[in-house]
């Protein structure tokens, strides 16, 4: 990563510590990754020889949550323009509606308006842990 500025012990994720082309980077890797986890039949196949029936639900909500949390943070962290952020969470709330209705086609996978419910709560708490990021005025404020 070379020299990095790194101020008030905010660490890596101090914006100015990554330039803008490697957050995009990052954060289009991410998509993809969950992308591919959410249209391919392996995660709900390993979820049903791996976890016992009564924690596979409240696993596979959880993973929502979390990943569209962590998704919505990062999307944070991108630090575009202040008016241009919301969109943003339109890609996000979008994401989830497309992916849920791609798994009808999916062997092992099925569409669910609940899924796309707990993947935008997910956004939600993601954006509310990453606030500073999202209400910074530009990415020296961060």
């Amino acid at each position: 990563m070379g020299a990095t500025r790194v101020a008030r012990g905010t660490g890596l994720l101090k914006l100015h510590a990554w330039p803008a082309w490697q957050r995009w980077l990052v954060w289009l890797v991410c998509i993809v990754v969950w992308s591919a986890a959410l249209l391919t039949p392996w995660p709900a196949t390993l979820s049903k020889e791996t976890l016992p029936t009564d924690w596979q639900y409240v696993t596979a909500k959880s993973v929502h949550v979390g990943a569209y949390a962590f998704l919505a943070a990062l999307s944070g962290w991108l630090g575009v323009r202040p008016s241009y952020r919301w969109l943003l969470l339109g890609f996000l709330s979008l994401h989830a509606g497309a992916t849920e209705f791609g798994q009808q086609f999916v062997p092992e996978r099925h569409a669910s308006w609940t899924d796309v419910g707990f993947d935008h709560i997910g956004v939600i708490w993601g954006v509310i842990v990453s606030w500073p990021w999202w209400t910074a005025r530009n990415s020296g404020d961060r």
